[in-house]
């Protein structure tokens, strides 16, 4: 294969792929492309089942208000996982996720929750205070410290990625996944994206709009 078909591929899949949504969202069809579920199982009697977000308590937001599962029931909404002294990957993200939080302006009524892996630090103090460096809106986007015990237990059975603090002396001991979330109003992972990658917070507005418009295309079936 000569080096003009590799670029002429690899051209495809950057931007064909984004285009080809784009198309779709703006078109009248009834059809819309189904994003993926995540992690299916069998059932006892041979049907396929998805994993689900199983609801949690005992959180707290920025604001210092209580937070839990509930909140989000029925909702579609993002996820992910960070903390306030990380020198590496969540600045990136976060900055990332400034910008589909200005894009929600459009996409309409989403809600998004990162939850801190090192809360020992990230109090409800620190967390407004970076809430306001970020300028992330406190009524959309919650920020979210507790217990350590029940966040790591969140991050790993219920959102299914990896965190670790190592031995929690320095910062660099702690590690966390930089993927961000997309669920759906079921509670089922939609889809997973690079929070450091410009080009996956793209993919990812595109793919909540087209999880929006299956939601108003089934409402009106």
């Amino acid at each position: 294969m000569n080096n003009k078909v590799k670029q002429g591929l690899l051209f495809g899949l950057l931007f064909g792929v984004p285009i080809v949504l784009f198309l779709l969202l703006r078109s009248g069809q009834q059809e819309v492309l189904q994003l993926q579920k995540f992690h299916p199982r069998a059932t006892a009697s041979g049907d396929t089942a998805y994993h689900t977000i199983k609801p949690f308590v005992g959180l707290v937001d920025q604001e210092g208000r209580a937070f839990d599962l509930s909140q989000l029931q029925g909702k579609v909404y993002i996820a992910n996982f960070f903390f306030t002294r990380c020198p590496g990957i969540c600045p990136k993200m976060m900055n990332n996720l400034k910008v589909y939080q200005k894009a929600l302006n459009e996409i309409g009524n989403i809600r998004m929750i990162s939850m801190t892996i090192d809360p020992d630090n990230d109090t409800v103090e620190v967390l407004k205070r970076y809430a306001d460096e970020y300028k992330i809106d406190s009524n959309r986007w919650w920020l979210l410290t507790g217990d350590k015990e029940n966040i790591y237990k969140q991050a790993k059975e219920n959102f299914i990625i990896s965190v670790s603090d190592g031995d929690g002396q320095s910062v660099e001991d702690f590690t966390h996944s930089e993927r961000v979330m997309l669920i759906d109003k079921e509670g089922i992972i939609r889809g997973y994206y690079q929070g450091t990658d410009p080009k996956e917070i793209d993919r990812l507005v595109i793919e909540t709009r087209l999880l929006l418009k299956y939601y108003r295309i089934k409402k009106s079936t």
